[in-house]
């Protein structure tokens, strides 16, 4: 009940700078406008008192009912996760804090393309190249969308996993070499390789389901004429 939520906030003065104020809840830091913002469903659909970001370049393709990721959070939620900025090259690509993680404020913009209509954020213009897997690089779609996890629901358009998850594009020819080296992905400690990104998204973000590693990967079926690639792994991958 929306009369129970209000007890987890203490009142304060609105502005700029204590919306934009990292508070604790319980073993989490968050932004204040954050926590205001999921109060949101308790004001009859009219604004809170914090301001929310508009992560469209432009404003008008903004749809606050979409859910690029989690069916639970729709993106009048998920801006709430950080504060309004004016976007530049350096505003982009600085390093924010969601909770207990970093990353570049560009990264997570990607995440809310899939609020735009037509997948544009303000962060766009200054965002590095995302990761093309297509063998064809003209057969990428950026709409296409991707099964993150099929048990939770989570899906994401094929331009927000090639801009956010995998990290910059990439250079060079492929080879057994250049697809397996581990140089891609959010977290340097944890870096993937363009052949799993390649062989993840291709199935569905490219036209001719081709991936440009796919020369360099094996399905480690003995005959391989028995792999067979859309069968689930673990109950939420395709074995492609």
């Amino acid at each position: 009940l929306c009369s129970q939520i209000v007890g987890y906030l203490a009142p304060f003065e609105p502005s700029d700078e204590t919306c934009a104020e990292d508070i604790q809840i319980g073993d989490s830091t968050l932004a204040r406008s954050y926590i205001v913002g999921m109060m949101s469903g308790c004001c009859s659909g009219g604004p809170t008192v914090c301001p929310s970001l508009n992560p469209c370049l432009n404003e008008t393709m903004f749809n606050p009912a979409a859910t690029p990721m989690d069916p639970s959070s729709p993106c009048s939620v998920m801006v709430t996760y950080v504060p309004p900025f004016v976007a530049s090259e350096d505003t982009c690509a600085e390093t924010i804090t969601l909770g207990d993680s970093t990353m570049p404020r560009s990264d997570f913009m990607s995440y809310l393309s899939g609020c735009c209509e037509d997948m544009q954020t303000v962060c766009t213009p200054f965002a590095p190249a995302p990761f093309n897997p297509c063998t064809n690089p003209d057969a990428f779609m950026p709409s296409g969308t991707l099964v993150m996890n099929v048990t939770a629901g989570w899906t994401m358009a094929c331009i927000q996993f090639a801009s956010a998850y995998a990290g910059g594009a990439f250079e060079g020819e492929p080879s057994l070499e250049t697809c397996f080296e581990p140089k891609f992905g959010l977290d340097p400690s944890e870096p993937v390789t363009a052949a799993s990104l390649t062989e993840f998204m291709a199935q569905s973000c490219c036209e001719d389901q081709s991936g440009f590693c796919d020369n360099y990967t094996q399905s480690f079926c003995a005959n391989p004429e028995t792999f067979l690639p859309q069968e689930m792994f673990d109950g939420d991958f395709p074995c492609k």
